[in-house]
């Protein structure tokens, strides 16, 4: 891996808490970012305003709160066997996650 190659690539990410009383309840409303190699990327913002659920997102952790990711793609770059390769891990299995 060479120092500026895409590592992460967040497109258009909607994800929210629905409840009966709200069913369409967004917090994160389209949200784009990237990091490269080498990179290190920090949020800021007030309280409740999507970070925490933003980085549970990324790690697939979002059933285990109650959220419910609406649309969007997550896309994690890696080199393996065959080269570099993309996988969207919005629809890649839980078990595969886990070895990631």
């Amino acid at each position: 891996m060479s120092f500026g190659e895409l590592q992460l690539k967040v497109e258009d990410l909607w994800a929210g808490f629905p409840s009966l009383e709200e069913p369409d309840r967004r917090v994160l409303r389209g949200i784009d970012f990237f990091i490269r190699s080498g990179e290190i990327l920090g949020f800021m913002g007030p309280s409740g305003c999507g970070k925490t659920l933003t980085a549970l997102t990324v790690m697939g952790l979002t059933k285990r709160v109650g959220a419910k990711v609406t649309s969007g793609r997550i896309l994690f770059f890696c080199n393996g066997d065959a080269g570099r390769k993309e996988m969207d891990l919005m629809k890649i299995s839980e078990k595969d996650f886990r070895k990631l």
